[in-house]
């Protein structure tokens, strides 16, 4: 993985975060400010080849004083999961996907 991608929102998270004492209704909230990721593998039982799959995990950004920011958005170099394709594709499939209401809490500064 480029290390742009490991260190520009956390920087651009910090410098926001300065700005936030001079002009706070201006900036938004900070972002989950890392890649996360979720990868397996293992041997499809229908044809006995290896497979392994990799995704990053999206998380929310954008949070103001005025409105809340999006969520479950893949932002800052990560891609966009095509969930139907992983059910067709993969035999281990997701039982459940869905939002966490509030878990990142209120917008504090």
């Amino acid at each position: 993985m480029d290390c742009w991608i490991i260190m520009t929102t956390p920087i651009t998270d910090v410098i926001f975060k300065a700005l936030a004492s001079v002009i706070p209704d201006r900036i938004p909230a900070g972002t989950k400010a890392m890649m996360c990721q979720v990868a397996f593998g293992s041997v499809d039982p229908r044809t006995s080849e290896l497979y392994a799959f990799y995704e990053t995990i999206a998380g929310g950004h954008g949070g103001r004083a005025t409105s809340d920011g999006s969520d479950a958005v893949q932002t800052h170099g990560q891609n966009t999961e095509n969930a139907p394709r992983i059910g067709g594709t993969y035999t281990e499939i997701p039982h459940e996907k869905g939002l966490r209401c509030n878990s990142s809490g209120l917008l504090t500064r």
